[in-house]
């Protein structure tokens, strides 16, 4: 989930327990242009390597961070 407002991308899962608390997997919740911040992200897309793909739309790039594990 792209948490738009607190410059970070949540993950919520439903293994091995539906859980309705997000874990922060890509942004600190402080925006900026570091290679792991963001600055209001405005979408994500995952390629079939499970890759993710951020529009970090502040900062005028896309940014690719590996696999989740």
């Amino acid at each position: 989930v792209v948490d738009n407002n607190n410059h970070r991308i949540q993950l919520y899962c439903r293994f091995p327990t539906v859980s309705s608390t997000g874990r922060t997997i890509i942004g600190t919740g402080v925006g900026g242009s570091t290679p792991t911040q963001l600055r209001f992200p405005s979408g994500l897309a995952l390629d079939n390597d499970l890759n993710v793909y951020v529009a970090d739309n502040d900062n005028h790039r896309i940014q690719r961070f590996s696999r989740i594990a």
